[in-house]
């Protein structure tokens, strides 16, 4: 939170974060294929930049995509079960900020 706010607007600016989440959750909790197809392209174009190790997503339409050096090590595996998943990704990004600051460094 940002240093030297009134309470008014730390409160108004605690109401919008709620709004925000709140929305996030909602929208998390519908798959809606459009935005699930572009949710998941956009994490895919993500973790197509994996160089260390190797991660295997395998979906639920038992469609396997490996990421990353086909032997590397350490692998790690992640089954999708519901569309769902690629928009909590993108919403809720701890994955994506963890790629796009690797990719930084």
């Amino acid at each position: 939170m940002a240093i030297g706010l009134t309470r008014l607007q730390r409160r108004l600016l605690s109401q919008v974060e709620g709004y925000i989440d709140v929305s996030k959750e909602a929208l998390v909790g519908v798959s809606f294929p459009p935005v699930t197809r572009l949710a998941r392209s956009a994490i895919v174009a993500l973790l197509q930049q994996i160089r260390i190790g190797r991660l295997v997503l395998v979906e639920d339409t038992n469609r396997q995509t490996t990421f990353g050096h086909e032997k590397g090590d350490p692998t790690t595996c992640i089954h999708v079960l519901n569309g769902a998943f690629w928009l909590r990704v993108l919403l809720y990004g701890d994955m994506v900020s963890s790629i796009i600051v690797s990719r930084m460094n």
